[in-house]
């Protein structure tokens, strides 16, 4: 085949390019630990010791020092954070402040935060690592000593759940459905088929 053939099929073959990603200055030094987007706009940042907001588009960045009724939250970190229009939203992670287990609500864009739910109970470390929401009214929370957290008023309030026999810590949480979800964490897989109301465990391999 004439090689200037062999080279114009070259070139008309589909090219699939890898994902390009360029460093963005958000004017922080804070580690980042998670993100959101509202929509192609609004962004959610949330890292150590503030929470951050965009609104075109990561181009520009305001910071918000992170604080709960008002007192400073220094020496913590938002780990995750759901948002549910462009002011009101929650967040949740390892606050330093009594060494609780915290989630929080904004209706203001990150820039002020009240403590929604406190949890005491369990040994220390005490913190969540996953939020998760099905809508923008039912949400789940999951962290440190097998602690499931359930709301049903958008983040408003929480309730802690029973999972008996499981003390392990729980990463993540999610639904394909209403009633399907599961809970990964340093014992295992935990799963529900009726919406969350009752867990079966799944032990990892040894």
């Amino acid at each position: 085949m004439n090689k200037h053939v062999q080279l114009l099929l070259l070139l008309l073959l589909p090219f699939t390019l890898p994902a390009q990603w360029t460093p963005v200055q958000t004017g922080s030094n804070a580690f980042l630990e998670s993100a959101f987007a509202v929509d192609q706009n609004t962004w959610f940042i949330g890292g150590s010791d503030v929470t951050m907001r965009s609104t075109n588009a990561g181009a520009t960045w305001s910071i918000f020092p992170l604080t709960a009724d008002g007192i400073p939250l220094l020496g913590s970190i938002v780990t995750e954070l759901h948002f549910f229009s462009a002011n009101s939203g929650v967040a949740t992670g390892f606050f330093s402040l009594g060494n609780d287990e915290w989630v929080l609500r904004t209706a203001n864009g990150a820039q002020n935060w009240t403590i929604a739910f406190e949890g005491d109970s369990g040994p220390y470390p005490r913190y969540c690592n996953d939020l998760f929401f099905q809508d923008n009214i039912e949400g789940w929370a999951v962290g440190a000593n097998g602690h499931l957290l359930h709301t049903q008023n958008s983040g408003a309030t929480w309730s802690l759940l029973s999972l008996p026999g499981v003390a392990w810590e729980l990463y993540s949480i999610g639904f394909s459905t209403a009633q399907n979800g599961f809970i990964g964490g340093t014992g295992g897989l935990l799963r529900t088929t009726n919406g969350g109301t009752t867990w079966t465990s799944t032990a990892r391999k040894q």
